[in-house]
């Protein structure tokens, strides 16, 4: 069996303000997080919220 590793970019925000809504769109996408949507929605606002101020500074 054979192990392969794909490297691929999923753009970025262009400005600070952009990166909350940025990641929570990211996390909203169930090929991301594989869950029922009022918990994948639930969580890609809780990550967005707790990372976005880290990555702003």
């Amino acid at each position: 069996m054979k192990t392969a590793i794909v490297l691929f970019n999923l753009g970025g925000p262009d400005e600070p303000e952009a990166i909350k809504p940025f990641r929570v769109n990211l996390f909203s996408d169930p090929a991301i997080i594989r869950a029922p949507i009022f918990i994948r929605f639930w969580l890609a606002r809780l990550i967005a919220a707790s990372s976005s101020k880290a990555a702003v500074d």
